[in-house]
């Protein structure tokens, strides 16, 4: 996931794991939005945040106010970082239920913004890469998949 906007400024033209990507303006906000070969959508609002979906349309990873957030079990879990001996691992934190329907609710906010630009005849779309029609339709498929709020997948990996 992006850290920095610099990153995600190139998403676009260099997001080479999504060979179906778009981008649009929300509210002042770049939004890329892109997916895998198997369907998978990664939407990023600027640099922070970030969701990032499986096949089925769950939440897989998060990235919230800077911190790192993954499924764990059909909950989300803080992945906090350690570094020991030049090695890093993150452990698993549980979340407040609070917390993680503050991350859901901003989660569907976004989702709904997006929607309301997809289906606004106004909203400008730029495709980095793959056919702007099966882009915008795959999008809408997508969206039009998710639960509300998006259920959370057992684990994070795809």
């Amino acid at each position: 996931m992006a850290i920095n906007e610099h990153d995600r400024e190139d998403l676009l033209r260099d997001g080479r794991a999504m060979p179906l990507r778009g981008e649009t303006v929300i509210s002042g906000t770049e939004v890329v939005i892109g997916f895998r070969s198997n369907n998978q959508m990664s939407v990023y609002c600027g640099a922070d945040p970030v969701y990032q979906f499986n096949a089925d349309g769950e939440v897989r990873r998060v990235f919230h106010d800077g911190h790192r957030y993954a499924a764990q079990q059909g909950k989300l879990v803080l992945l906090q970082r350690n570094s020991k001996g030049g090695r890093v691992s993150f452990e698993s934190i549980g979340l407040s239920n609070e917390l993680e329907r503050a991350i859901l609710d901003r989660m569907q906010e976004w989702l709904l913004q997006i929607q309301m630009a997809l289906d606004s005849d106004h909203q400008e779309w730029k495709v980095g890469a793959g056919d702007m029609s099966r882009f915008l339709g795959l999008l809408g498929d997508t969206l039009h998949g998710l639960t509300t709020p998006p259920k959370i997948a057992t684990q994070p990996a795809a």
